[in-house]
């Protein structure tokens, strides 16, 4: 996949050929004390997924994955 694809056709699962506007990136979080964590963030691009973390600092969402 490459960058201004609208496509992700990187991932072997179920969102493989689905649009990437409007897809579920991030998945499966839960609110530990001020952060969520434990769930899961794709990057429709290279179609890896890694494990994730969001939390809020100084009014900007903070995201780790």
């Amino acid at each position: 996949m490459k960058l201004g694809d609208t496509v992700c056709d990187a991932r072997p699962d179920e969102r493989k050929g689905q649009e990437i506007v409007g897809m579920n990136v991030i998945t499966d979080m839960v609110r530990k004390s001020d952060a969520y964590e434990g769930g899961q963030i794709l990057d429709p691009i290279k179609g890896k997924v890694y494990d994730g973390k969001m939390w809020e600092g100084n009014g900007t969402l903070k995201v780790l994955g």
